[in-house]
């Protein structure tokens, strides 16, 4: 009398459904991977898991060898090391270790750096680590809009070019706005853009993302 052949068993199924991502990387055993590869005979779910993790791994397998140019690899590395919260990305400013006594900075040097809001972006003046401020120049294109926050400190302003929207306020160039200690602002918005120039804390607080 032929024995009937019996079905794999549910823990077994769960067993080697886990196993089915390293099997497709090739990171099991040659035993263990001859024991999935006997079940997968008799489980259909296994072999879809397994056989999909396959075609993935060597898709990504066959992204990771192509080697990005080293000015792209840069900007994303800038990215990573500033992190989720680059909102404000003068708070991570490093201090200068021996600051000169005078310091001038070209119209042609320096780097703007983007901000974790589309459309505005900041280029570092100076910072000052005792003081816990920073200067800069913050461009706004046409739209964009920087959150509600509270002063730590005095904040100040000036409009070089376009217009800035402060609550029921619109600045253009050459106004000038001096915010206190421990007020609130608004959000600030940019009808067709703005180039500011700004002292700011490096403790202001963000009231909403």
């Amino acid at each position: 009398m032929r024995r009937k052949r019996m079905g794999p068993k549910a823990n077994d199924h769960e067993k080697y459904e886990g196993q089915a991502a390293l099997y497709a990387a090739g990171a099991l055993s040659a035993s263990d991977a001859l024991a999935l590869e006997t079940h997968s005979a008799d489980c259909a779910t296994c072999a879809r898991e397994f056989h999909s993790l396959e075609s993935v791994i060597w898709t990504l397998g066959s992204l990771a060898a192509k080697v990005p140019p080293p000015q792209l690899r840069q900007r994303l590395l800038d990215r990573v090391n500033r992190g989720p919260h680059s909102t404000q990305v003068w708070r991570q400013w490093a201090a200068d270790p021996d600051p000169p006594a005078f310091s001038i900075l070209r119209a042609s040097e320096g780097r703007w750096e983007e901000t974790a809001i589309a459309g505005i972006s900041v280029r570092r003046l100076s910072l000052d680590v005792d003081r816990r401020c920073a200067t800069m120049l913050v461009r706004m294109t046409a739209g964009a809009s920087y959150p509600s926050h509270r002063h730590a400190a005095a904040e100040e302003c000036l409009v070089l070019e376009g217009d800035l929207i402060v609550g029921e306020d619109v600045l253009r160039a050459g106004d000038f706005q001096r915010s206190e200690a421990g007020s609130v602002h608004p959000p600030q918005s940019t009808r067709a853009g703005c180039l500011l120039y700004i002292l700011s804390s490096l403790e202001d607080e963000l009231l909403e993302a």
